[in-house]
């Protein structure tokens, strides 16, 4: 009995130790879960944001230089704003003012990316040293992209009209209603209500768009009106 009733307090002494040390493990794997998982969902992010002017919205929320960008985000510029989106599968994005559009697809692995765009209008690089795919769809075409550069706009007053041009390799543009055509280098098309795509056409004022992503140049904004510059939609040569 005197030997137990010493070896008791020891127990105790062992108990409380292991208590301590299991608590501060447990401490410790919450602290890396934590870390790894902030960093996970940075590193499979879609992109984040290079340049912001003006009011944009994430999701109905504010949209800031530190807002990460990942798959179904719909991204909503207003009056006089503009954002430049640099994605992680090459892709870089210059969003007008009152314009809105959505990842809706990103696959990290095989740096596939498709852009819904909603309304207004956006400038488009992907760039050809990231192997991958980035496909732009509107409500009445889809276009497919490898190492180029473009620019896609909804007409000023028919919403489903579809204007858009090439600045840098070539562009393939499809509807539900005939095969997909190609587009090439300073060439553009319109794409009407009734998913007609227009001949393509050489349009050397293309130049004169603002094609610049560069998040350091001093204006980024583009002032051209394209669907002034392509005149009536409905004197277009369609297919």
């Amino acid at each position: 009995m005197h030997y137990a009733s010493q070896l008791y307090p020891c127990l105790m002494f062992i108990d409380l130790k292991s208590i301590v040390i299991y608590m501060t493990i447990m401490r410790y794997l919450m602290k890396l879960a934590l870390i790894l998982f902030f960093t996970s969902s940075t590193i499979f992010a879609s992109g984040k944001v290079l340049h912001l002017k003006g009011k944009a919205l994430i999701n109905g929320n504010k949209l800031t230089r530190s807002s990460v960008i990942e798959q179904n985000d719909i991204i909503s510029t207003k009056e006089n704003s503009l954002v430049l989106l640099k994605l992680s599968s090459g892709a870089t994005i210059k969003i007008a003012q009152n314009s809105s559009l959505k990842i809706a697809v990103y696959k990290p692995k095989s740096n596939q990316t498709l852009i819904h765009l909603l309304k207004g209008s956006s400038f488009f690089k992907k760039d050809p040293q990231v192997k991958g795919k980035l496909n732009v769809k509107t409500r009445v075409a889809s276009m497919g992209v490898r190492g180029t550069q473009f620019f896609v706009s909804y007409g000023k007053d028919k919403k489903d009209d579809v204007f858009m041009c090439v600045n840098k390799g070539s562009v393939w543009v499809s509807s539900d209603k005939k095969k997909a055509i190609i587009v090439n280098e300073g060439e553009g098309v319109n794409i009407n209500s009734k998913r007609k795509i227009s001949r393509p056409k050489f349009l050397p004022w293309t130049k004169n768009l603002n094609w610049s992503l560069n998040p350091s140049a001093k204006n980024l904004e583009n002032d051209a009106k394209i669907q002034e510059k392509y005149g009536d939609p409905l004197t277009q040569d369609y297919d």
